[in-house]
């Protein structure tokens, strides 16, 4: 997948289902009405947005939150949060 930063929003065909993956980089603060225009990329998928802040308090909730960091020389630390114990097992002991 290549960043949505230009176009906002991408939806592609997943193999368990649709996955839109949005970028709200250039975003000052999504309003109730670019809602509108975004909602439709939330219908039945597996949603990435990256730069979410800039939709607070107008996103829904993540199930899941994705924190990268760069370290010394090319490793990178990758950080999940999440308080969704189904999500938490599921990530723990993934099926085969």
């Amino acid at each position: 997948m290549t960043s949505p930063t230009y176009t906002i929003g991408n939806r592609y065909r997943g193999a368990a289902g649709p996955v839109s993956h949005l970028d709200l980089y250039r975003s000052r603060g999504v309003t109730l009405d670019e809602w509108a225009d975004l909602e439709p990329y939330f219908d039945g998928a597996t949603v990435f947005v990256e730069w979410p802040d800039a939709g607070a308090g107008v996103l829904p909730a993540p199930r899941i939150t994705v924190t990268m960091r760069i370290c010394e020389g090319n490793a990178r630390l990758v950080m999940l949060e999440t308080n969704d114990r189904e999500l938490t097992a599921a990530l723990a002991h993934p099926e085969p």
